[in-house]
């Protein structure tokens, strides 16, 4: 590292945004609420454009989720999840408790997640990489990561001082039992639909 980037590296670290700044921004117009932007760790991040197989697969998780456990949770897709103070991530799929006013006032928090799943074609190093210990952090307990040019689905649960100590790789004819979700247990044929 040269003289100078060794004086400018901590200056880069000097500010990051939390959650409520990343909301004032939006506000302000300087960034628009439908730009596909994400709040991780104190930093506005881009997100990748949703080619047609990662959105069908969300289409199609979400489906089954519904038909399994949508009378007993509610099943965000590709909303804010509220984890103060510098991250707001919108996963694919999230499972939250249910609430009586349906999450009208704030978006659900890392204590009322109960699974989040992300699907991968691009970005599988940040899903396994920046996500995984962002959600495990948060105190998220279970984490799927759907990763679609492997045909794998990643399980990443037991959470213990803010990391996931299992990490599992289901293949296809498999099939996945939630462990912090009740009753859903999904083949990963289901989930990547098919070859």
């Amino acid at each position: 590292m040269t003289e100078t980037e060794t004086l400018v590296a901590p200056l880069l670290e000097l500010h990051r945004w939390t959650v409520n700044d990343f909301h004032q921004i939006i506000a302000a117009g300087v960034l628009d609420e439908d730009d596909r932007i994400e709040l991780i760790n104190g930093v506005i991040t881009q997100m990748s454009p949703i080619y047609a197989p990662h959105a069908a697969c969300v289409d199609r998780l979400t489906a089954l989720l519904f038909k399994i456990i949508g009378q007993h949770f509610c099943i965000r897709v590709q909303n804010p999840l509220y984890l103060a103070p510098k991250s707001q991530p919108q996963p694919d799929v999230a499972i939250v408790q249910l609430q009586t006013d349906g999450y009208r006032l704030q978006h659900p928090t890392a204590t009322e997640t109960l699974l989040v799943i992300e699907v991968s074609d691009s970005t599988l190093a940040v899903d396994r990489r920046v996500k995984a210990p962002l959600y495990a952090g948060a105190g998220i307990p279970e984490y799927w990561i759907v990763a679609l040019n492997e045909h794998i689905v990643e399980q990443y649960s037991e959470l213990t001082n803010n990391a996931y100590q299992t990490i599992v790789q289901y293949q296809r004819d498999q099939t996945l039992q939630s462990t912090s979700v009740s009753g859903l247990q999904l083949s990963v044929n289901a989930m990547l639909g098919q070859k």
